[in-house]
């Protein structure tokens, strides 16, 4: 019990959200922890899964977009200002998915209990 304590002490849920757009087994590497570690680790802070896939999920999304939007610059298309717009947009809506993905780690019901056993 004490062990899971000095770990949720030592790796605080901010460390964790920063380190999301990695595999939970590089992460567990790089903190020096093993991937059971990481996965009880998170069970504490109440995170249900570990958010790398949905992350890189969208990444991969928006540098699709980015690449049409270079791609349909470089046309001579009537609506092409219309494309671009359109890819902006989505990637606007994107971000504001990956963001909503990392907030909702912070609502108030998943950090209540955590902060109270991490402490």
């Amino acid at each position: 019990r004490l062990f899971m304590d000095d770990i949720a002490r030592n790796i605080p849920i901010e460390k964790l959200i920063s380190m999301f757009h990695m595999p939970l087994k590089k992460v567990a590497g790089e903190l020096d922890v093993s991937v059971t570690t990481m996965k009880r680790l998170c069970r504490r802070y109440k995170i249900p899964r570990w958010p790398y896939r949905q992350i890189k999920g969208i990444d991969t999304r928006i540098c699709i977009l980015k690449q049409k939007i270079r791609s349909v610059r470089n046309t001579m298309e009537k609506d092409k200002e219309k494309k671009i717009h359109a890819a902006n947009e989505h990637i606007e809506e994107l971000l504001s998915v990956r963001e909503n993905v990392i907030k909702e780690i912070f609502q108030p019901e998943n950090l209540t209990g955590a902060a109270a056993t991490a402490e």
